[in-house]
């Protein structure tokens, strides 16, 4: 792994930290509603970000590969037929066939 990635995973594995476990451990008063807005949309932008550091760093490299691969994973998004497990294993299967 390269210092990059290495510098990547960290950052990654901080933020789900703070956006998973902290919370469990501090109680801030909130409306029921607002709590619920949080458990939603908090994880949901910690994947936005992780997602979009994939496309940028993998299509700075392999730029054909990654449009497919995610391209893949978008499809089966919109499809909501398969599980995330499964999303992720034919999207990583399709970049690296590329690849």
């Amino acid at each position: 792994m390269n210092q990059e990635a290495l510098i990547g995973a960290a950052l990654l594995f901080l933020i789900s930290i703070a956006v998973r476990i902290v919370p469990a451990f501090t109680r801030i008063r909130l409306s029921e509603q607002r709590s619920e807005e949080i458990k939603t949309i908090l994880p949901i932008a910690v994947l936005i970000n992780l997602m979009l550091y994939c496309v940028v760093s993998e299509a700075s490299h392999h730029q054909s590969a990654a449009l497919i691969g995610f391209g893949v994973l978008a499809v089966l998004v919109l499809l909501r037929r398969v599980n995330l497990l499964l999303m992720v294993a034919l999207a990583s299967a399709a970049y690296l066939f590329v690849r």
